[in-house]
């Protein structure tokens, strides 16, 4: 009997020896960085630490979006009274107050985005098409303001008209 309860024994050991060093795999591949780490991996992680705690109940599309909201304002917090200057510098000298903040909000992002099934960087990438539609870059190229703001000027105004003229082509092309 001793040795079948230390045959299982060892067996459980290896099993979570095999998962602690699955652990770790994905942990350094997290670790790696901007340069090597997919949206897709990261909103799997976000998934998986949430799973793990049972919180899923928890991540509903409102709770999400107020959490985010909620973070965004801890990283808004960090810049009251700061000149971007000493914002620098204290990052430079080693604070990872907005690291952790931002880390938060992108947590809670990803979590959002598991939650609706939204493909972030598919998203990104067509949000940034309708953008470089609002600010071509021979009209918005140094200047701050919103682009319908800069509609009113007669350069934006032509502009304007060209991508409404688009936008409505595009959308109602093909019916």
């Amino acid at each position: 009997m001793e040795n079948s309860e230390r045959k299982d024994s060892e067996i459980q050991n290896a099993d979570r020896e095999e998962k602690i060093t699955e652990a770790e795999k994905r942990r350094a591949y997290l670790e790696a960085g901007d340069a090597i780490v997919s949206v897709d991996r990261l909103r799997q992680a976000a998934a998986a630490f949430r799973d793990v705690r049972n919180w899923k109940p928890f991540h509903n599309p409102k709770d999400l979006a107020v959490a985010i909201a909620v973070e965004a304002a801890e990283v808004l917090e960090l810049c009251r009274f700061k000149t971007n200057e000493e914002i620098a510098a204290s990052i430079k000298a080693g604070d990872h107050s907005f690291a952790d903040e931002m880390a938060d909000v992108l947590s809670y992002l990803l979590s959002l985005a598991d939650v609706l099934n939204i493909d972030l960087a598919k998203a990104l990438a067509a949000k940034m098409k309708v953008n470089a539609e609002h600010y071509p870059v021979k009209l918005a190229k140094g200047r701050a303001a919103k682009y319908t703001e800069q509609r009113e000027r007669p350069e934006w105004k032509r502009r304007s008209e060209e991508i409404d003229s688009m936008i409505l082509r595009d959308n109602y092309a093909g019916r």
